[in-house]
């Protein structure tokens, strides 16, 4: 499973200044011109627009950081992210939602999938390959984006995967911890 989208729309929020429109970074990024954007491409778009800063100290989550500046970050995700939403990141796959809970970024993401139509056996393990399979997608693409942007103040990354029918299958969660 592809997981290009989850921070797509992080870059005018990380950089509000820039002139290119989210679509025009996209086509920018889009180094093989195959017209979507694998995480490949998304990463090392990313890594290019914000290339890493010497190492610093290591900074604890949430050192310095006060409640109402992480709910400055969230709401101002939320409010930018929003009105693109829903947003296709590829065939099967709508990225449908972003809220803020508990101090935390949530994306809501919708799978082709009805899981109804299984039996309870093949449900469970079908819910448990692919969270053992996404989550180690979202820890391996996603730290290297996220980590400096939210982590490191102390704000985790909630992925929510639901079936057709709006029935969550899995959720992962990146937090500063699981990127070493």
């Amino acid at each position: 499973m592809r997981l290009v989208f989850v921070l797509a729309a992080l870059l005018p929020i990380a950089a509000p200044c820039l002139s290119e429109t989210l679509t025009e970074q996209f086509v920018r990024m889009d180094t093989d011109k195959d017209g979507y954007l694998s995480e490949i491409e998304f990463i090392a778009g990313m890594q290019k627009d914000f290339p890493r800063q010497p190492a610093a100290k290591p900074v604890p989550a949430e050192s310095g950081r006060s409640n109402s500046d992480k709910k400055k970050i969230l709401a101002d995700i939320v409010a930018q992210t929003k009105p693109l939403l829903p947003y296709q990141v590829e065939n099967g796959v709508t990225w449908t939602d972003v809220y803020a809970e508990n101090d935390n970024v949530h994306y809501a993401y919708r799978l082709d999938m009805d899981l109804s139509a299984l039996p309870d056996d093949e449900v469970g393990e079908l819910k448990d390959m692919m969270k053992r399979q996404a989550c180690a997608q979202v820890v391996e693409k996603m730290c290297p984006v996220v980590k400096n942007i939210l982590l490191v103040k102390g704000i985790d990354l909630v992925a929510h995967y639901n079936d057709a029918g709006g029935t969550e299958i899995l959720n992962c969660r990146l937090s500063l911890g699981d990127c070493s």
